[in-house]
Order: structure tokens, then C-alpha cells, then sequence
């Protein structure tokens, strides 16, 4: 059984073999220059401990809007500024949120490859500040549903 360490000399001299060069045949010569094992066991477990916090606050805010939501809608004053939804309209308000988040995966799934990452992160970003743009400027329902 290799180890990784072992399996990453083996693919340099693979690498190296095939590109024609004949100093990694040397027995003294470096097969590879890598980090220690120990280096990367900790730059490891720092990016899921990074990954997991970021992924926790994403979960944590799509929870917490879902939740406010649900209590803004019982104030008077919402009530009031927009002629006293019943109760299918203000169900409407809040699944329209889950609904934008179900529409946003599938067209995250059609683009994420061809745009890349960073691209796809970037324009959702921005659909997400034009979302609350619009909730926070609603003069009608419509309007309201259209930013969730």
C-alpha cells in the first residue's frame, strides 16, 4: 500500500518521464517539493472549518429570512400598507422565497461549468442585492413577491 507522499513522487516522476527528461532518473534527484504532511493536514482542516462556518451562516440567513418574514407579515402596519392580504396572498409572500431559491439552484446547475465559480457567485451576488432592492422599495404585492 502507498501513502500519499509516495503516490505524489510517482506522479512527478510519471510527469517528468514524460516530458522527456532523463535527470529524474538519478537516484539522488528530488522527485518532488511539496509541504509537509503536517502543513497540509492543517491548511486542511482550516478550509472545512472555513467552508463549514460560511456554509453555516448561508443556512442560518436563509432560515432567518424565512422566520421574519413570517412575523412581518402579522403587523398592522404591513397589514395596512397593503390592504390586508388574505391568507393565501401572504403564503404567497413567503414560499415565493423558497421558490426563487429552487429557481436559482437550477440555473446554477446550467451555468456553474460554462461561467466558472467565480462568475456565477458574482452574478449571484447580484441578483440577491437586486431582490432586496425591490422588497425594500415594494409599493404593491407584486412588487414584494418579485424581490423574494
Amino acid at each position: 500500500m502507498t501513502t500519499n507522499m509516495e503516490t505524489l513522487f510517482a506522479a512527478d516522476y510519471v510527469r517528468r518521464k514524460l516530458q522527456g527528461r532523463t535527470d529524474c532518473l538519478r537516484p539522488d534527484y528530488p522527485l518532488a517539493s511539496s509541504p509537509s504532511p503536517r502543513l497540509l493536514s492543517i491548511m486542511g482542516k482550516a478550509t472545512v472549518i472555513l467552508s463549514s462556518s460560511f456554509l453555516a451562516i448561508g443556512g442560518f440567513l436563509f432560515g432567518y429570512d424565512s422566520g421574519i418574514i413570517g412575523g412581518v407579515i402579522s403587523f398592522d402596519t404591513f397589514k395596512d400598507y397593503f390592504h390586508n392580504p388574505n391568507s393565501t396572498t401572504t403564503g404567497a409572500i413567503v414560499s415565493t422565497f423558497q421558490g426563487g431559491a429552487m429557481l436559482g439552484t437550477i440555473i446554477n446547475m446550467i451555468f456553474a461549468d460554462r461561467l466558472g465559480r467565480k462568475k456565477t457567485i458574482a452574478a449571484g451576488s447580484i441578483v440577491s442585492l437586486l431582490g432586496c432592492v425591490l422588497q425594500a422599495a415594494a409599493v404593491n404585492m407584486a412588487m414584494l413577491m418579485a424581490g423574494r
